[in-house]
């Protein structure tokens, strides 16, 4: 697979926007620490004591976006819409699937705040989950030590030094260390980046917190399951449990676990464990996608949440796209003691493709027109009398019109069900979440009982 080249874009999280860097940013960027020497300590341009000097920095980064060299994003804060830094991917190399992330800086009020931590949470993620790289490298002066301790914080590994490697603005020469991450790290470093920017969140005032802003913790583990190393997810809340376990699964593709993160961590935060798990061929688990099939999902998932859910808690499934078969065949064989559903943008599938390897048939036969009806998942959801949530874009270039209809109609016969449509989604809700935090919350509290 050769990876896409990013594009100027804009990625919006909770508490800053990255947009495309342009002029228009200059007033903003120089009250924030354009005439700064600690700002502009390490960075391969002199401290500017003007509009016009920082112009002529903000100017070489747009030019070189434009030559197609790398992309620049202003840091806007959203509470005020002030831009107070800048960061690029540079050195960008899609056919080796990688890309830097450097000539970062912000305003020194940004410092120790949730500002680098989440700008690195979206371009981490747009660069593992949207391009498809498989290496992410960032670098710093051997002597910056702050900037040294940041990265090691977003979970890069360090690979080395490049002695001698580069001119100073004093004129004195650089060592500069690098580090880096790899795509099987990515899902484990988001969960602990979200767990992170979780405690930059205001926290209640009364003694006790309540549960729909616990503060959470983050464990990681590898299971033994169906022949394969699978590798798994839990977030705890801190304090008593809810006795509830929500386990979230991904779709297909190039998917993986950290998809929805996003709404993992508000369930978390309501008071639920919260257990997700990467498909064998998928995200940091073994295997080989082509092998992997609608059985074995199931078998992995129901080994997953017989180790790691509690027995006697109850149980909120969700699964996304594929998924939405694989929650049916959860839901069938854990009965009553699953007590809502999340479907987003699901599929479901015929069931003379249940046991067929992806690599054996399988696309064939779902591609037979209408052969989704014979679907077992549609009497499971036609039976089930808990909570319910489907959640689809208005339009999904994946799955047909009709496939959300008859879910529509089984899932409205006996459940509490919530039908909700998001006008400017797409198939890929996860990653509609990231900027709509209000309908991720949403769906949290449909599946919590909020």
């Amino acid at each position: 697979m050769i990876a896409k080249t990013p594009v100027p874009i804009t990625l919006t999280g909770r508490h800053i926007r990255l947009e495309p860097l342009s002029s228009g940013h200059l007033s903003d960027l120089f009250e924030a620490g354009g005439h700064d020497d600690e700002v502009w300590r390490w960075l391969p341009a002199p401290t500017p004591r003007s509009e016009a000097e920082l112009a002529v920095a903000l100017d070489g980064r747009i030019a070189a976006s434009e030559r197609g060299e790398s992309v620049a994003f202003a840091v806007v804060t959203l509470h005020d819409g002030r831009a107070v830094g800048w960061t690029t991917y540079n050195q960008i190399h899609a056919l080796d699937e990688w890309l830097e992330i450097g000539w970062t800086w912000y305003g020194r009020a940004s410092w120790r705040t949730a500002v680098n931590t989440e700008a690195k949470l979206l371009l981490l993620a747009h660069a593992f989950e949207e391009l498809g790289m498989g290496r992410v490298r960032l670098k710093t002066d051997g002597l910056n030590e702050r900037s040294q301790q940041a990265i090691r914080r977003l979970g890069a590994r360090y690979e080395g030094v490049h002695r001698r490697e580069k001119r100073r603005q004093d004129g004195t020469f650089r060592d500069s260390q690098y580090f880096a991450m790899l795509a099987g790290e990515w899902p484990a470093a988001r969960e602990h980046l979200l767990a992170r920017l979780g405690a930059h969140e205001p926290q209640s005032t009364d003694l006790a917190v309540p549960a729909s802003r616990r503060q959470v913790e983050a464990v990681q583990q590898t299971l033994a399951v169906d022949g394969e190393k699978i590798a798994c997810g839990v977030l705890l809340p801190v304090g008593e449990a809810a006795g509830r376990t929500a386990v979230l699964l991904h779709g297909a593709g190039t998917a993986d676990r950290s998809v929805h993160g996003d709404l993992a961590r508000l369930l978390a935060e309501r008071g639920c464990r919260v257990v997700t798990l990467d498909f064998s061929g998928h995200g940091a688990s073994s295997g080989r996608l082509q092998k992997l099939s609608l059985a074995r999902r199931l078998r992995q998932a129901r080994s997953v949440i017989d180790e790691l859910a509690p027995e006697t808690d109850q149980l909120l499934l969700v699964g996304a796209s594929m998924s939405g078969q694989t929650v049916a065949d959860l839901l069938g064989h854990y009965g009553s003691r699953v007590a809502a559903l999340g479907l987003l943008a699901p599929a479901v599938y015929p069931r003379r493709a249940w046991d067929l390897a992806f690599d054996a048939g399988f696309t064939e036969v779902i591609r037979t027109p209408d052969a989704w009806r014979d679907s077992a998942a549609l009497e499971i959801y036609a039976a089930f009398t808990g909570r319910a949530v489907l959640a689809v874009p208005a339009e999904d270039h994946v799955i047909p019109p009709a496939v959300n209809q008859a879910l529509v109609q089984a899932l409205a016969r006996r459940a509490d069900f919530t039908h909700l449509v998001f006008p400017d989604a797409t198939h890929h809700l996860g990653r509609y979440f990231r900027s709509h935090p209000r309908e991720c919350a949403q769906v949290a509290d449909l599946l919590v009982g909020a």
